[in-house]
């Protein structure tokens, strides 16, 4: 069999699993450590430089992650493995950045190694809440403890909630966030447990003696995800990361947005000149006000 001679022009094709006959000129059957460029042509694949460990060990098959290229100089990537949420630099001008753990800012706290799903945020600069995921009160005087006392504690939404003390007896509390102080410091404990167990936001140990300990309840946090692979999305615009979970009802606040001004805006798309224009506007019991404008050239000279 003669030997076939043929010039092949580039091979910048890449690789095809079709037969010789099939395969386009410029394709191969393997290509190891090669990169295919229309622009450079065929060129060894580049190195890579290991500059950083993010974690000591793998994360779960669960786990959720976004990117965040902010500018060619600064990007990070956000993990979620259903425990933690956690932001890593993973490209910076400064070598040294790289790799480097950023903090996560909930309220007025800082987290600096990843927040913890269901950790209660501090919301105000108040030293005397209780703003951690769990946390102990202890009675010891219950028979000082002044009406409209108040216990504030913030759920996992940093929001505030007030149980409020009323005067001291047996009978129920006027509302499920009050509470009375009664007998002893353990009544009133067990008390205390009962109107900050019936809040959804908490979960309280019954105490043994005078000791209340309280849990925020991380169920009700709005990350929280046992697959959030599949469960927490994420989209970046500008500066800002929004992340949604796909299994949370997003609530309503009672907040309400300021009161419209009677402003009005009028846009003519086109008119006519020589014609006159009324518009009619509504200034309520009935009444209307009618405003007439002419259209008339203009001549900035």
């Amino acid at each position: 069999m003669p030997l076939i001679t043929k010039a092949v022009p580039n091979l910048i094709q890449g690789v095809s699993q079709q037969s010789d006959k099939q395969r386009l000129e410029g394709q191969g059957r393997e290509q190891e450590n090669a990169m295919s460029s229309v622009v450079e042509g065929l060129r060894k694949r580049p190195q890579t430089e290991h500059l950083a460990q993010l974690l000591e060990t793998a994360i779960s098959s669960n786990s959720f992650i976004h990117f965040i290229n902010r500018s060619e100089s600064e990007k990070y990537v956000v993990l979620h493995d259903g425990t933690k949420l956690r932001i890593f630099r993973i490209h910076s001008d400064n070598e040294g950045e790289i790799g480097k753990e950023c903090d996560i800012k909930v309220g007025v706290q800082s987290y600096k190694d990843g927040y913890t799903i269901g950790q209660v945020p501090v919301n105000t600069s108040d030293s005397t809440r209780l703003a951690v995921s769990e946390n102990t009160i202890t009675v010891t005087d219950f028979a000082n403890i002044a009406v409209g006392t108040t216990i504030e504690l913030s759920n996992t939404k940093g929001e505030t909630i007030t149980f409020t003390s009323e005067a001291v007896g047996s009978s129920s509390p006027s509302t499920s966030l009050n509470w009375r102080p009664n007998t002893s410091n353990d009544v009133t404990a067990d008390n205390i447990f009962t109107a900050i167990n019936a809040h959804a936001d908490f979960t309280v140990a019954n105490p043994a003696s005078n000791v209340v300990t309280i849990t925020s309840s991380a169920s009700s946090h709005y990350l929280t995800s046992t697959t959030p692979s599949t469960e927490v999305k994420a989209t970046t615009i500008g500066d800002s990361t929004f992340l949604l979970n796909n299994t949370k009802t997003a609530d309503m606040t009672t907040d309400l947005s300021a009161a419209q001004s009677t402003d009005a805006l009028v846009f003519v798309a086109q008119g006519d000149f020589g014609k006159q224009y009324k518009m009619d506007f509504g200034e309520g019991a009935g009444e209307a006000a009618t405003y007439r404008y002419n259209w008339v050239s203009y001549d900035d000279n």
